[in-house]
């Protein structure tokens, strides 16, 4: 899933303070992207097909979800398991999935309470 950085609703002045300065913001879903490993053809081209259909993204969220008895998971499971995902990053849980930036580097947030 590739998200952008957005201010939130009802930010404060101080919030768009820093977001203006590079700093701040949250991570919004952006677009959802459904490929087997075998389609990717490497980073670059990744980011290069990324780059030519989404404006501004930032942050890329990967997930992998098993097949049953050697099978690929049905549509359905990898609908549903896109949604739990979109709404995961919504709320800021995004500790189980894999999260990289345009260059490829890993990421690792820390957690809010």
């Amino acid at each position: 899933m590739f998200t952008r950085n957005e201010l939130p609703e009802g930010h404060t002045p101080e919030q768009a303070e820093h977001y203006k300065a590079g700093q701040g913001g949250h991570l919004a879903p952006v677009v959802c992207v459904d490929k087997v490993p075998h389609e990717i053809g490497g980073f670059s081209a990744f980011v290069e097909e990324a780059d030519g259909n989404i404006d501004d993204w930032a942050v890329f969220f990967v997930a992998a979800l098993p097949g049953v008895a050697n099978r690929e998971p049905t549509p359905l499971a990898v609908e549903e398991a896109l949604d739990r995902m979109v709404e995961s990053v919504r709320i800021g849980q995004v500790g189980t999935y894999l999260a990289f930036d345009r260059s490829g580097a890993p990421l690792q947030f820390a957690s809010v309470n």
